[in-house]
């Protein structure tokens, strides 16, 4: 009977170790092949043509979507600036007011292909590459339109310089414990010279940004694991 009893207790602890080792296995791999949803803060450095090494509060949210070497990043943020610039819509050789035009805020939504190359245990550094496509929230005139085909070439110039697609580059860490991630990341891109925050000579807008991230789940079918 006590071999029976032995024999029995052997066999079940042979079915629970490899659970519990799969189990500690996940506590501590809460990173590869996880959803993840954030909050962030920053600041984003940027010029303008009346205004040079600006500087703007940022605040956004992130989707992460992991695999084991690489995922999915997708982000929402808007960035906290006023600047301005001038407008060339005259209509005629006589007219040669320069025409203000005020903008304030920038709203900004990028997608990028990640990757993940190493890890520290609790640790992740990644990189990113993508497009992001911008928005100036805000912008008023300063002058009144002298005609209807005036305020017509205004309208047309706003438009074209009110928003621009360009690739973005982000280089970040983020430490995991359990369902929580802590991370800082640095985003660069490119700016075109159809965008009101383009200035000549500094073509490059930079973002620092640090926030918290939670695993809301697996990123994979259950089925496939």
């Amino acid at each position: 009977m006590k071999s029976t009893r032995a024999l029995a207790l052997a066999l079940a602890l042979c079915a629970v170790l490899p659970t519990a080792g799969a189990a500690q296995q996940r506590s501590t791999n809460t990173f590869e092949n996880s959803w993840f949803w954030g909050v962030k803060g920053g600041s984003m450095m940027y010029s303008a043509p009346t205004k040079s090494n600006g500087n703007g509060a940022l605040v956004g949210l992130d989707w992460l979507i992991t695999r084991r070497k690489g995922g999915l990043y997708v982000s929402y943020d808007q960035s906290f600036l006023k600047s301005s610039a001038i407008i060339s819509d005259s209509i005629g050789p006589a007219d040669t007011t320069a025409h203000v035009v005020d903008f304030k805020n920038l709203r900004r939504v990028s997608a990028m292909a990640v990757g993940f190359p190493g890890s520290m245990h609790y640790v992740r550094p990644y990189v990113g590459l993508g497009f992001s496509y911008n928005s100036i929230a805000t912008i008023t005139p300063r002058y009144t339109p002298t005609s209807a085909e005036q305020q017509a070439l205004g309208n047309a110039i706003v438009q074209n310089y009110q928003t621009a697609f360009s690739p973005i580059a982000m280089v970040g860490v983020q430490g995991n414990w359990r369902n929580l991630g802590a991370f800082v990341q640095a985003t660069g891109t490119t700016v075109t010279k159809n965008f009101f925050l383009y200035a000549q000579n500094r073509p490059i807008r930079a973002s620092f940004e640090a926030g918290l991230r939670w695993n809301v789940g697996s990123s994979i079918d259950a089925s496939t694991r």
